[in-house]
């Protein structure tokens, strides 16, 4: 196991490929497999980490992409991801991040979002817009009693 029989000879075979006892021929481990020289069979990769065929080692996905249909994927905005991570998980409430972030930022004083969010919003205080809504209803009046309408308020 692990060799191959190549041409009457017995041939170890190389790093990233494997052979079962009695092959005539060393087979390309698979995608997101690995080998090392005179394997019998390919070791999975650990989650988090993927290969390409015939690899002899696994790669540790970076931060801020996760394993996805066998490949690291960048994480989408709003998501974010450690290094060697399978899955890129969405931000909190009152934080966001950017596409292929490895972590989320909080919302500054004053802001807010939505989980997985891509941005923060200011947040306008109540008090402001109820404010704003007596000044408004207070010019409208005196507008009306300065042009001599009938006064509403009276």
């Amino acid at each position: 196991a692990g060799s191959a029989v190549v041409t009457g000879t017995c041939t170890q075979c190389t790093a990233g490929k494997f052979a079962v006892a009695g092959s005539t021929v060393c087979t390309n481990c698979a995608v997101n497999t690995f080998s090392a020289a005179g394997s019998s069979v390919c070791t999975n990769c650990d989650g988090g980490s993927t290969s390409a065929a015939g690899s002899t080692v696994c790669t540790v996905c970076a931060a801020g992409s996760a394993v996805q249909t066998g490949s690291c994927t960048q994480c989408t905005a709003g998501k974010f991801a450690v290094a060697g991570s399978t899955t890129c998980t969405s931000c909190s409430a009152n934080s966001f991040a950017a596409a292929g972030a490895s972590v989320c930022t909080n919302c500054a004083a004053g802001a807010t979002a939505p989980a997985g969010s891509t941005a923060s919003v200011v947040v306008v205080p109540n008090v402001l817009l109820v404010n704003l809504l007596w000044l408004v209803l207070l010019l409208v009046y005196q507008l009306c009693c300065w042009c001599n309408c009938s006064c509403w308020f009276q």
